[in-house]
């Protein structure tokens, strides 16, 4: 579907005095390369015949009322559109600049892109009266949340409207096209990205970051106490962020300063599967999500994951912190990740590493199944290697200069002793395994397998179990099914030995989604830690604007990216010449400035060599 195709167009109706009026009057001209960008990604998610069903459906279902009257002046997609206009230009998310660009901010050949019909007789109040039923009419389409009339609800209002929200059958439907959504939106930025740059699969990094809204919280302690006439907050459905806690939740014993009062945004960041060509794709987000701090993390972190499958993605390996992987309950998320042949790598707390699970004398230790004849030492290698880590980390803190704590070599070590894969997981979960005194890619040789051929090449078990399992005294493998010791198996299971270099590699990529927060809140475009960047009420308003940020986080990124490999390729032509034109080094240019000094270097070139071959 073409740009143009996306917006019926009406010739203006105003007269010719009028434009030259209007003219006058106009400021800065919004760029035509993000408009028609912009309106790209609104065509191609197909929003505008979407809105008009979801419109259409809720006034039916919901309102009871046929659809009458005339057709309305502004069509949500616009407004979407020019939402999209201002996060790429990095300007704040309010109704009144979306108003202000129709009123006075579009070329005549642009307002026919949008289709709009812009006469000088509609103030700029009336434009914005517009904009605002235009988003309106679509947010309570899709707004799950507990409806009271953008002020500070009190007590007694906010218990009403949840009652309203509890019962009403549509809130499920809303609560999912809200979500579908924001995802589309996200799905249509990562197209932008020229196809021979697109991986065929990712490895999915998932983490949350705050999202601080322009409006004060109302302390869990005291919001206990107030009574049915005092007032909450004027945003009741976001929470205060802890960033020192492990779940993100309020903590009433911290002092504000550590908190914020915000929503959470989860982030589905997509990378490179493979570790050494992460430079090859740019880092972009995948999925989205939003909601109270602390609430629901495992059941989000799915959803989030299960809509970006749906979307045709294949994720190939999932990395998260503590809090998700192993904090998730297997019902929520370990599960689905299996089942789904998705390899997984994790970290674990304090008092998860050791001895996770076992079954029929096999052992789970930090994630993977061990011989039960794992020396003790080899066994708390996890908790030792945690331990010296924060006794770095403190010294370091005091100002003293150590090495950091290296313990790979013992982890590699601890290898030999793991039990292998004799074939692959079948359909009901069952994985076979084989010891590792077994078979022709032994590492140990152990006394309770006699049948087995001497090898002095083999490291000896020096202490098998005196009452060994099926483990130990089958001739072959051992089945261990999906659910080993009541799921204990894979809530703390990984698909690479932990702190082996294989790991390290893997897991330390999860530093990419904290460089993508960093990204988002950069206040020199996006500024996603500027509450006032979005100040519109109403927890279905703040996470679109919000995924309008989000969304040009991935723009820029793959902006970036593609002037890159261009300043790359037009460096590989000017190698060994003089094709680089003289520039002062006053200051440092941006990266624009540098892929345009380079184009003109190849230009210079090219238009030397035509001259010499005439």
């Amino acid at each position: 579907m073409s740009a143009d195709a996306l917006f019926e167009w009406t010739p203006a109706d105003a007269s010719p005095r009028e434009k030259v009026d209007r003219q006058d009057y106009r400021r800065e001209n919004v760029s035509d390369a993000r408009l028609d960008r912009a309106i790209r990604l609104v065509a191609r998610a197909g929003l505008r015949n979407i809105f008009d069903e979801w419109i259409a459906d809720y006034r039916n279902t919901v309102l009871k009322s046929a659809p009458g009257g005339r057709p309305a002046a502004l069509h949500a997609a616009t407004v979407f559109t020019l939402f999209l206009v201002l996060a790429m230009e990095g300007r704040p998310l309010h109704l009144n600049q979306v108003a202000s660009i129709i009123y006075s901010g579009l070329s005549e050949p642009q307002q026919q892109k949008l289709g709009l019909r812009v006469a000088r007789r509609v103030s700029a109040d009336q434009w914005y009266d517009r904009t605002r039923r235009a988003w309106e009419g679509l947010r309570a389409a899709i707004d799950p949340f507990p409806q009271t009339g953008g002020h500070r609800p009190t007590v007694a209002e906010r218990a009403a409207a949840e009652a309203v929200r509890d019962a009403d059958p549509h809130t499920p439907v809303r609560a999912e096209r809200l979500h579908q959504l924001a995802n589309m939106i996200i799905e249509a930025t990562l197209h932008e990205l020229p196809a021979q740059y697109r991986p065929g699969s990712y490895t999915a990094v998932y983490d949350a970051t705050p999202v601080p809204v322009f409006g004060r919280g109302v302390a869990r302690e005291r919001k206990e106490k107030l009574r049915p006439h005092e007032k909450l907050s004027s945003e009741p459905d976001a929470g205060f962020y802890a960033r020192t806690t492990e779940s993100h939740a309020d903590d009433p014993s911290l002092p504000l300063s550590k908190v914020k009062y915000a929503y959470e945004l989860d982030l589905l960041v997509g990378i490179h599967p493979d570790p050494d060509k992460t430079a090859e794709t740019p880092v972009l987000a995948l999925g989205v999500a939003q909601h109270r701090p602390g609430a629901d993390t495992g059941p989000w972190a799915r959803k989030v994951l299960e809509n970006v499958l749906s979307r045709g993605h294949i994720i190939e390996e999932y990395v998260a912190d503590r809090l998700y992987l192993p904090g998730a309950t297997v019902e929520n998320l370990q599960g689905y990740l299996f089942d789904k042949g998705i390899r997984v790598v994790m970290d674990y707390k304090s008092d998860q590493f050791g001895v996770q699970a076992q079954h029929k004398g096999m052992i789970q230790v930090d994630g993977r199944w061990y011989s039960p004849s794992l020396p003790e030492e080899l066994r708390n290698l996890g908790k030792d290697w945690y331990k010296a880590k924060r006794a770095w980390e403190a010294a370091i803190k005091r100002g003293q200069v150590l090495p950091k704590p290296d313990f790979t070599e013992r982890f590699e070590v601890r290898a030999m002793y793991e039990f292998r894969p004799k074939e692959k997981t079948d359909a009901k979960g069952n994985t076979p395994m084989m010891c590792p005194a077994v078979g022709p890619g032994a590492t140990l040789t152990c006394p309770l397998k006699a049948f087995m051929p001497a090898n002095v090449n083999l490291f000896p078990v020096l202490s098998p179990p005196e009452h060994p399992g099926p483990a130990c005294t089958n001739k072959s493998s051992i089945s261990v099914p999906r659910d080993a010791d009541n799921g204990k198996w894979l809530k703390y299971r990984q698909d690479y030995a932990y702190g082996t270099a294989e790991w390290q590699k893997h897991y330390n990529r999860r530093n990419v989604v904290e460089s993508f927060n960093q990204h988002l809140k950069s206040g020199a475009h996006i500024g996603l830690d500027i509450p006032a960047r979005r100040r519109m009420q109403g927890a279905a308003s703040k996470f679109l604007l919000t995924t309008f940020a989000v969304a040009a986080g991935n723009l820029i990124k793959i902006d970036n990216f593609l002037a890159e490999r261009e300043t790359q390729s037009l460096d590989a032509l000017l190698t060994g010449t003089d094709a680089i034109p003289r520039r002062s080094a006053s200051r440092k240019s941006n990266r624009r400035e540098q892929l345009e000094h380079r184009r003109r270097g190849v230009e210079g070139m090219m238009q030397r060599a035509s001259k010499q071959s005439s």
